[in-house]
């Protein structure tokens, strides 16, 4: 049987993974992956954003430049370009990963931390409680409903 996840994100997982937050409705909003595939390959992204409602809002808000607003916000933003310098210099160091394989990469498997890619990982990383002042900053324009029902029709 395929789980809600597999069904949320329209494809079967590569790794394993855990809940880290469920929705208002008792669905995974944010799954934390392991660092290594099924079969054994290094995976590069932490935290995945599975909410249907919020992975298309955030495309929306990508498709409509987000990612380049993004660049801007970080570049006068000194707090929240220094907050997101730890957060990758943290998550570097506490991932798992075998020798000689995606060292380096951060939220988003970049090696380049204010060069963005996407900000539905971002978001998944400030939904998880990091502090992710891109997360936060993709997210705050983004009303989703308080009782979605959405996943219940998977």
């Amino acid at each position: 049987m395929v789980c809600v996840v597999e069904k949320q994100l329209k494809r079967p997982l590569l790794c394993e993974y855990t809940n880290v937050r469920e929705c208002n409705s008792g669905f995974p909003m944010v799954i934390k992956n392991s660092t290594t595939t099924l079969d054994g390959k290094p995976f590069p992204t932490t935290y995945w954003l599975t909410c249907p409602a919020l992975r298309k809002e955030i495309s929306r808000l990508e498709a409509a430049g987000g990612l380049q607003d993004m660049e801007v916000f970080l570049k006068f933003n000194e707090q929240a370009r220094t907050d997101l310098l730890t957060r990758e210099e943290s998550l570097r160091k506490t991932r798992a990963l075998p020798p000689n394989h995606l060292t380096g990469l951060g939220i988003t498997g970049n090696k380049e931390p204010l060069t963005l890619k996407c900000l539905h990982a971002h978001a998944a990383d400030f939904l998880a409680g990091e502090l992710n002042p891109v997360g936060r900053q993709a997210l705050g324009p983004i009303l989703w409903p308080k009782n979605c029902h959405l996943c219940e029709t998977l």
